[in-house]
C-alpha cells in the first residue's frame, strides 16, 4: 500500500512506526516500510513537498496466513482485510469457530486462508493458534497496529503543518531570475547597499505574478507593472537561455564545492527556498562563462588574422586593444614575465620585468623578432616605453 506522507511530517511518521515495527520483529511479523520516491503538490499555490511510502507485510506460519479480522454487529460484520478481497459469504456470517465448532455469539474473529490448499476458515482468538500450530494472535495484533497507524494517522501524515517548507520549481525561478538581472543588474546577498538581493527580488516578482502572498506586498507589485511597462520585463523570453545554462552546469566536471553544491541544487526540478540564493548565482555564473567564452573565441579569431609588423630592429608604436600575462620565470636580474599584447587584430610579446598598467592606452618598442607559435604570427617587442 502506498502512502503520501508530507515531508515536514516524517519524522512523527516513523516516531509512531518505529515501536510497531520492533513489536513485528518480536514476535516475526513480517511487516515494513521503505521510501520509493517523493512528489511536489501545489496546495494554495505553494509546492508543497511529499515522501511516498510503500507499506508491505503479512502474517503467515505454517501455510496458514491471517486474512482478516471481523467484528460482529447487528447489522453485519465489519471486516478489516489488509489487501486480500474477502470472500462475500463473511460479509453476514455468523462468527462460529470452525476449529472447535462452538456455536457461541463472538465479538471477534479470524480469517485465514492454506497457502497451499487456498480454502478460508474462520477461528476465534483462543483457538488461532492450535488450529494453525503457532500462528497467534500476538502476531496478529502486532501486524493490525501497524496497518492501523498508517490508517488512523494518514490524515494528520499529509496534512501540511502552518511552519512547512516551501519549494519552487527551479527552471521557473530562473527565468525570473534571469530576467530581473537583465532588467535591474544583479545583487548578491550580504551586500553592503542593504539593497534587496536578486535572488529575493526575483521570488517576489515569482510570487507577484503567481498571485501568492508569501512576499507578494504592494510595493512588490508596483515594481513589477513599472518593469513590464517601461523595461518589456517578461520571464517567459528567458525559458531558452535558462535551459542552456541548466545543461551548461549539469556538463560541469569541478572539485569546487561551489559548483558541487550549485549543480546538485539545479539537478533537482523543485529548490526549498532557504536555497535561492544558491540557485540564483547560476545566472551570474553562466553569464561570466558566456563572456569568458566569447572572449576567447574573439581572441582565437584575432590570433588567426594576426600578420608581423614592422621589420627587425625597427622602432614601432601600437595601441592596446588588450594584454594579459602568460607566463613568468625567476631570472638572474629578477622576475620576468611574458605578456601578450593585442593591436589591430595583430598579436604581440614582450618580456619584460615591468608591471604593465591596466589603463595603458599605447607603448613603443624595438621589433626584436618574428615568430609563429601554433599557427599563430607573433611580433616580439623590446625596451618599451609605456603610454597610460
Amino acid at each position: 500500500m502506498l502512502y503520501g506522507i508530507c515531508e515536514d511530517n516524517f519524522i512523527k511518521f516513523e516516531r509512531k512506526i518505529s515501536p510497531i515495527l520492533k513489536k513485528c520483529e518480536k514476535y516475526g511479523v513480517d511487516f515494513s516500510y521503505k521510501i520509493i520516491g517523493e512528489e511536489f503538490r501545489t496546495i494554495d499555490n505553494e509546492h508543497i513537498k511529499f515522501v511516498t511510502v510503500e507499506v508491505s507485510g503479512e502474517v503467515k506460519f505454517n501455510d496458514w496466513m491471517f486474512i482478516a479480522s471481523l467484528e460482529s454487529t447487528d447489522k453485519g460484520n465489519v471486516i478489516r482485510g489488509y489487501g486480500e478481497e474477502v470472500p462475500e459469504y463473511y460479509r453476514n456470517c455468523k462468527l462460529t469457530c470452525d476449529h472447535c465448532g462452538t456455536n457461541r455469539r463472538r465479538k471477534y474473529a479470524y480469517l485465514i486462508k492454506n497457502l497451499i490448499t487456498g480454502e478460508y476458515k474462520l477461528v476465534g482468538k483462543s483457538c488461532l493458534k492450535l488450529y494453525t500450530d503457532g500462528l497467534s494472535a500476538e502476531m496478529v495484533a502486532a501486524y493490525m497496529d501497524g496497518m492501523s497507524v498508517l490508517e488512523e494517522n494518514h490524515n494528520e501524515f499529509s496534512s501540511v503543518p502552518t511552519n512547512h517548507k516551501i519549494y519552487v520549481n527551479t527552471k521557473r525561478y530562473l527565468t525570473y531570475v534571469a530576467e530581473t538581472v537583465r532588467c535591474l543588474g544583479y545583487v548578491k546577498k550580504n551586500n553592503e547597499c542593504y539593497e534587496t538581493p536578486t535572488c529575493y527580488e526575483a521570488l517576489d516578482f515569482m510570487d507577484a505574478d503567481s498571485g501568492h502572498n508569501r512576499r507578494c506586498n504592494k510595493y512588490t507589485k508596483e515594481r513589477l507593472e513599472d518593469l513590464v511597462n517601461n523595461r518589456n520585463f517578461d520571464p517567459e523570453s528567458r525559458e531558452s537561455f535558462v535551459d542552456d545554462a541548466i545543461s551548461w552546469i549539469a556538463q560541469q566536471d569541478t572539485t569546487n564545492e561551489y559548483m558541487h553544491n550549485l549543480k546538485i541544487l539545479i539537478a533537482n526540478e523543485y529548490t526549498e527556498v532557504k536555497n535561492v540564493g544558491y540557485v540564483a548565482s547560476l545566472i551570474v555564473t553562466y553569464n561570466k562563462h558566456l563572456k569568458k567564452t566569447e572572449k576567447k573565441e574573439k581572441e582565437k579569431f584575432i590570433k588567426s588574422k594576426s600578420e608581423f609588423v614592422g621589420e627587425i630592429k625597427e622602432r614601432i608604436s601600437i595601441n592596446v586593444d588588450s594584454f594579459k600575462v602568460l607566463t613568468g620565470w625567476e631570472t638572474d636580474y629578477g622576475y620576468t614575465l611574458m605578456y601578450e599584447i593585442i593591436s589591430n587584430e595583430n598579436v604581440f610579446i614582450w618580456k619584460t620585468s615591468k608591471d604593465i598598467p591596466e589603463d595603458v592606452k599605447s607603448l613603443t618598442g624595438t621589433v626584436k623578432a618574428h615568430n609563429e607559435f601554433r599557427g599563430t604570427k607573433q611580433t616580439e617587442l623590446t625596451r618599451c616605453k609605456i603610454t597610460a
